[in-house]
């Protein structure tokens, strides 16, 4: 699977340029910035991506039961390779953007992941080749749960709906970066590297079980925590580029801090401190010496840093407790599934359709009818919602948890909505907001009123206004004209006219 990967991957951009007519056709007949285009565009690109995601997605419940060692996949090992399988997607997301397609561009970067899955399809056999010749022990029985369909299909519904609303608070993520920090390939190769190694760390404590409870019980106290938190940190979104322009040293330092705490809690203490301080002392000799050789390309460098550092603060927590619903979710599916080998491959299966199903609700029927700011909120709300109605269902508390929903609804409806006018002062733009919506790609459109004066802008950019900068406009919009042959033929001009 590995080995089919890595050449589908070297052949992508062939494919894309025999598909680039197709998509561009589509465009054009549907038409730019509508709803049914960009069903299309997914479609268009669900079609060419369908067959390396399945092989991808197959290929975990194959390393699962490979490292179990054992006819039946092990709870431990499967969370141990899932935290590890998120640590390797964190690391591409980020080197990919910020590295290999910078430096290298995107079809030699492709080449290099061939090359790579290659290799890893290599390691493949030559480990299983040694596990066969290797001497194999009696399998010992594992202590399970009690068996039956009703809780394990709980279970698959718990995952899907985890998988739902974690993928959905994810484009929900995409929309608050592009809209408040930055809307460039940058900002989300940025945010989806905090999402991811938040889900890997979460992983991880389950992995480790810290407070040896069973996933049973866990799961609903985990719900409920990533419900609280992601309510929370919602109104203070629009402070983002507030922190980013105002106080970098201090978002710096608290990013940093944060890390820190994390790793402390994640890790033994001296491995811990070893690596912190090895890592801050390298990031820092790596940065001087960039600066000294490249010192204008320090401000790119600078920027996307404090961009990261405000991700970390908004995002990094929320997205830890979201990595521990579906380990908890796995580990209670394994301990109570009917059969003598129970797999990951139906609660993965459930988990993987939910997280398909939240983007394109999210992004075709929720957000362009909702907005960013109360889909977000709704999202905190079910999570929470979700926690408590597995916790009703384990407690005889029943009322008592019935009850705890009422605040939560009051936050999620009267938390202060978003001011934008935030964004507009820390960057200089003076005047009051008179205008703002939401557009399907997920930009922000503002206008701001100063007395006599009226500016159009599209997430905090200028676009527009009706002072000085219409002279300016016509001047650059007149341009093209001066290079025109034939003026019957120059659509600029009529454009003007209109």
């Amino acid at each position: 699977m590995e080995f089919l990967v890595g050449i589908y991957s070297a052949s992508l951009p062939w494919m894309m340029g025999r598909l680039k007519p197709v998509y561009l056709g589509l465009t054009a007949f549907l038409g730019p910035d509508t709803r049914l285009a960009l069903f299309g565009h997914f479609l268009t690109a669900g079609s060419v991506l369908l067959l390396p995601t399945l092989l991808m997605g197959a290929s975990f419940p194959v390393v699962v039961r490979a490292g179990s060692r054992s006819s039946t996949d092990r709870p431990d090992a499967a969370n141990r390779l899932y935290a590890s399988n998120l640590a390797g997607a964190a690391l591409g997301a980020l080197m990919s953007e910020f590295l290999l397609i910078r430096f290298w561009g995107l079809g030699k970067s492709l080449i290099l992941v061939a090359i790579t899955n290659a290799i890893v399809a290599a390691l493949a056999v030559v480990l299983d080749r040694r596990q066969l010749l290797a001497a194999t022990q009696p399998e010992k029985p594992e202590e399970r749960g009690e068996a039956g369909t009703e809780k394990s299909g709980l279970v698959l519904l718990v995952a899907l709906a985890g998988g739902f609303l974690v993928l959905f608070q994810e484009i929900v993520w995409t929309h608050m970066v592009g809209r408040f920090l930055d809307n460039t390939v940058y900002g989300f190769a940025l945010m989806l590297f905090v999402v991811i190694a938040g889900l890997g760390l979460g992983a991880v404590i389950v992995a480790r079980n810290l407070s040896k409870q069973p996933a049973k019980r866990l799961l609903p106290w985990a719900f409920l925590a990533t419900g609280t938190l992601t309510m929370i940190v919602i109104p203070f979104w629009d402070d983002a580029r507030v922190l980013a322009v105002r106080y970098p040293i201090w978002t710096f330092v608290l990013a940093i801090a944060l890390l820190g705490a994390t790793s402390l809690v994640l890790a033994p203490w001296r491995k811990v401190l070893t690596w912190v301080i090895a890592s801050f002392a390298a990031v820092l000799a790596c940065v001087y010496i960039y600066r000294t050789f490249h010192p204008v390309w320090t401000v790119f460098w600078f920027s996307h840093g404090i961009d990261f550092a405000v991700c970390l603060l908004f995002m990094a927590l929320p997205a830890v407790l979201m990595g521990t619903l579906f380990p908890l979710a796995l580990e209670w599916y394994l301990l109570t599934a009917r059969g003598p080998s129970p797999s990951v491959g139906r609660v993965y299966a459930a988990n993987t359709v939910g997280s398909l199903a939240g983007i394109v609700v999210a992004t075709f029927l929720v957000l362009d009818r909702f907005g960013v700011e109360r889909s977000g909120r709704a999202v905190g709300l079910a999570l929470f919602a979700l926690g408590l109605l597995l916790l009703w269902w384990i407690t005889t508390r029943r009322r008592t948890v019935a009850l705890a929903i009422i605040p939560a609804v009051a936050w999620a409806a009267l938390e202060p909505p978003w001011d934008f006018s935030k964004t507009h002062a820390v960057l200089g733009h003076a005047g009051q907001p008179v205008y703002a919506r939401e557009d399907l790609n997920g930009g922000l459109t503002t206008v701001l009123r100063n007395e006599d004066t009226t500016r159009l802008f599209t997430n905090g950019l200028i676009q527009a206004g009706t002072d000085y900068l219409v002279a300016d406009q016509v001047r650059i919009a007149l341009l093209p004209v001066l290079h025109v042959r034939e003026m019957d033929r120059a659509k600029a001009s009529t454009t003007i006219r209109k």
